[in-house]
């Protein structure tokens, strides 16, 4: 025991370096882990944050083109109630792009295929801005109340196809809307002009929303993404 406590005694230095150099290397393996687990961590973020600016900007893109084609329903839609509200319709008048476009419903579906697959894998958390996180989770309600108004538009047009089908059917038959005097009676009856006007407002609800809060609020996404 004394030989032993000698040669500790004498080689205590020797073993003590030993020692602290095991101690510093596991320490700096750990260290070493941590900075990899971080480093991919945060390259995954920013992916994932660029991947959610590239959808979003293609979202917006689709978006506009809707715009454009409620604007052009909302037009249409004036012109023709001003007809039937003046009695303007004649047997001579063409009225087949105005009825198209007055029947065409845009409903917009963007892609949410990240935002759904952010859910889905519980990888939601990893959004670590705060900011954006909010704008997220503002940004799904807003849609679920874009698709109650897109409900309320389909039920309408088909009940505006299905009262106005025999007159449509002229249209694709002969290529113009046949107005003979039973269709002129059915265009300036109340339940048509009422079913185009609620159309109507709908197409210019969702115009609205569009422009004043779904626009606005997919810029502010883009802008946090960038």
């Amino acid at each position: 025991m004394r030989k032993i406590l000698e040669h500790l005694g004498q080689n205590w230095i020797k073993y003590g370096f030993e020692s602290m150099a095991v101690l510093i290397s596991i320490l700096a393996a750990f260290a070493l882990n941590n900075w990899n687990d971080e480093r991919k961590a945060v390259k995954y973020h920013e992916e994932l944050v660029t991947n959610l600016s590239q959808e979003f900007e293609g979202n917006l893109e689709s978006l506009k083109s809707q715009v454009e084609r409620l604007e052009r329903k909302i037009k249409a839609s004036d012109s023709l109630i001003m007809l039937l509200r003046n009695r303007e319709i004649s047997e001579e008048l063409n009225l087949d792009s105005l009825i198209f476009a007055t029947m065409d419903f845009p409903t917009w579906n963007p892609s949410t295929f990240l935002l759904t697959e952010l859910k889905t894998t519980g990888e939601f958390k990893s959004l670590t801005n705060n900011e954006l996180r909010k704008l997220m989770f503002d940004w799904e309600q807003h849609y679920e109340n874009l698709k109650e108004w897109y409900g309320w538009q389909i039920d309408t047009m088909k009940k505006c196809f299905d009262t106005s089908s025999p007159m449509m059917m002229d249209s694709y038959l002969y290529q113009r809307t046949i107005i003979k005097t039973a269709d002129r009676a059915f265009l300036e009856s109340q339940e048509f002009q009422s079913c185009f006007t609620q159309s109507r407002m709908i197409a210019e609800r969702l115009f609205n929303t569009y422009q004043n809060e779904t626009i606005p609020k997919i810029e502010k996404i883009i802008e946090v993404t960038q």
